[in-house]
């Protein structure tokens, strides 16, 4: 079994980027608040987003990059606003060397 540790809000629900759809990491939100603050537009955002998912060769990775409203909701605290209540270990899937 892997054990994954879960944020949950005050009504139990999952949080951050423990969220089962969570795209962004809590480091791209910390990122892109302080982008904001100093200055940065939501459209120039979204673009280092788009810069930071390539590879040294150009090549370009598989990850998420946020559209200009994803950062602006973000920013005005429209999600990833909830503070975290509780933290919880949960137990998920095998272990590599796990049998059936």
């Amino acid at each position: 079994m892997i054990r994954t540790q879960i944020a949950f809000n005050a009504q139990g629900r999952r949080v951050g980027a423990t969220h089962h759809r969570a795209k962004l990491t809590e480091k791209d939100v910390v990122m892109i608040i302080e982008l904001s603050e100093a200055g940065l537009g939501y459209r120039q955002i979204a673009a280092k987003f788009d810069e930071m998912v390539k590879m040294p060769d150009g090549t370009e990775t598989p990850g998420y990059r946020p559209a200009w409203t994803t950062i602006r909701d973000v920013v005005k605290g429209n999600t990833r606003a909830q503070p975290i209540a509780k933290w919880a270990w949960i137990m998920s899937g095998k272990d590599e060397g796990e049998s059936e």
